[in-house]
Parts: structure tokens; C-alpha cells; sequence
């Protein structure tokens, strides 16, 4: 974590070796910002589930994400069998669908912690998918400069006609 705070730096050096337009720079941030949340988020979801999972098997009652997950993918085994990469998977794809509010569903809390957990994620990720959107969407919008001057032109010879009560 402590390496990120070099970014600048890095990306100082990267953008001076490697021109890229500030469109494409966007994007590319803005995707690198998106992958990190989603694996941070995966990974703690992925975990949590591992370690209720193990915390309170054999309490009735009790169930988890990891729990439904291997019942509803007709998982043949039990939960501790389950390959590491594979419930780094599924949450990837909870993580991936909670941040971009697609929320299929077939992924979900299943007790009161779970439900804290994913609600602070959802918070977090809907600021985050918020700002790419916006960043994304405003570095598009400028990519042809000559409408856009061309617009706002437009809309000062329009107020400039109402301004003089000129017939239009």
C-alpha cells in the first residue's frame, strides 16, 4: 500500500516515455482504479466468507456466502475443499457486480456481518464507479474541442439575439 504513494512519480516518468492522450490516460486510470477496488474488495469479501465459514461450521443456522455459493453451484465438496482461486472468483464477480450496480444477486450476504460488510462496499464502490463515470464521460465529451467551441458560440450569439430583442 505504502508503494502507491510513488505513483506520481511513476506515472511522471511512464507519461514523459510514453505520450498518451489525456482521453486515453483517463481511461486507463480510471481502469487501474476500478481493478484495484475490485480486487480489494474481493479479496476481504473472499475472506470474510472463509473465515465465518470456518468460525461457525456446525451452528444451526448459520450461513454464508461461501455457504450458498457451493450449494446453488452444486459444488460437490465441502467448504474447505473449495480451491482458494475459486472463491477469489466469486467474489471477483460480487465485487464486480456490487461496484457497477449490476447486483445479479446469485451472490449474496447471508448473515447481519456479510450485510455490514457489503453495504460499506456498496457505499464506497458507488462513489468510485460515480467518479469514473464522470471522469470517463468528461474526457470523451472533449475529445472534438471545435463543436464544443462551436456550441458555446451558438449559446452566446442566442443570449446575445435575447439580449438585444432581436428577431430571430
Amino acid at each position: 500500500l505504502i508503494r502507491l504513494f510513488r505513483f506520481g512519480r511513476l506515472y511522471q516518468r511512464w507519461h514523459e516515455l510514453i505520450p498518451l492522450s489525456f482521453v486515453t490516460l483517463t481511461v486507463l486510470v480510471d481502469l487501474v482504479l476500478v481493478v484495484l477496488f475490485v480486487h480489494w474488495a474481493a479479496c476481504f469479501w473472499g475472506f470474510m466468507g472463509i473465515l465465518f465459514t470456518g468460525l461457525h461450521t456446525g451452528e444451526s443456522g448459520w450461513s454464508t456466502w461461501l455457504l450458498r455459493a457451493i450449494a446453488d453451484k452444486h459444488l460437490n465438496c465441502e467448504w474447505y475443499e473449495v480451491p482458494h482461486y475459486s472463491v477469489y472468483w466469486m467474489s471477483c464477480y460480487w465485487a464486480m457486480c456490487t461496484v457497477t450496480s449490476v447486483g445479479y444477486g446469485d451472490i449474496a450476504a447471508s448473515n447481519l456481518t456479510e450485510y455490514a460488510i457489503s453495504t460499506v462496499i456498496i457505499f464506497v464502490g458507488a462513489f468510485i464507479w460515480a467518479y469514473v463515470l464522470g471522469t470517463v464521460t468528461t474526457a470523451i465529451s472533449s475529445l472534438d474541442p471545435h463543436t464544443i467551441e462551436f456550441e458555446r458560440d451558438l449559446d452566446d450569439l442566442h443570449l446575445l439575439v435575447q439580449e438585444k430583442n432581436l428577431d430571430s
